[in-house]
């Protein structure tokens, strides 16, 4: 956390990838998120919301939380949902 807190691009990296996420969230039909129902849809899009807005400061330490509990805990149940790529 303590060289999160310091190297201000890499907070600011993690804050775009998190908005970029919440973006592609809120593009998923509603019919699509009931189906799966173990991605936290509304939470991705809120967060979106306050960093794309800046609801007040960004918390670094939320966010490290998030970066450290959360994602890691999403990004295979995300990567599930793509279909793989046919090669011709």
């Amino acid at each position: 956390m303590k060289n999160f807190a310091r190297i201000e691009w890499m907070h600011w990296a993690v804050e775009r990838r998190l908005e970029i996420l919440g973006e592609a969230a809120g593009q998923v039909s509603n019919a699509f998120q009931l189906s799966h129902p173990d991605i936290p849809w509304k939470e991705i899009k809120g967060i979106r919301l306050v960093l794309a807005h800046r609801y007040g400061d960004v918390n670094l330490h939320q966010l490290w939380q998030t970066l450290q509990r959360d994602v890691p805990d999403l990004l295979p149940k995300l990567d599930a949902l793509i279909p793989p790529v046919e090669s011709s």
